[in-house]
């Protein structure tokens, strides 16, 4: 009779296993593929989030089609201004991203406006037209 013996890394090569293509931190039960929560969402730790890698100046070679899409944090101690900014491979350019300043800005053409449709209502300054939810051709003017 012959004895056959198997060694531990071959039993391992004949389970079946399956590795979790998702990953959580702050949670063992994550909804995406890289899930982020906070410790408390009511009252938040002041180190509850993530840090985009901060740069000073763009890379001195662009990236390529595989990081199209990346996002970084100019600090603004270089010639790029501070803010944050994604590479668009498609036009290969460092395109920043914009938000709302909070701050008090002076309407110098009309591309500063606002409007949804061609032939809609127009709404010019902050908070303009904030209360109006019809598309009844208005122009307005606020402050």
């Amino acid at each position: 009779m012959k004895k056959y013996t198997l060694s531990f890394a071959t039993v391992l090569l004949l389970i079946p296993f399956f590795a979790r293509s998702q990953v959580g931190i702050g949670t063992v039960t994550p909804n995406a593929q890289l899930d982020v929560q906070s410790s408390n969402v009511a009252a938040p730790a002041s180190n509850d989030g993530i840090l985009i890698p901060k740069i000073d100046e763009f890379p001195a070679v662009n990236p390529g089609a595989n990081q199209d899409g990346m996002m970084v944090f100019a600090t603004g101690d270089g010639s790029v201004a501070k803010g944050f900014y994604y590479w668009n491979n498609s036009s290969a350019t460092w395109v920043t991203i914009v938000g709302s300043s909070g701050t008090i800005e002076k309407l110098d053409d009309l591309s500063d406006g606002n409007s949804d449709v061609l032939g809609s209502s127009v709404f010019l300054g902050v908070d303009a037209g904030l209360n109006n939810s019809t598309n009844n051709h208005n122009v307005g003017m606020g402050n």
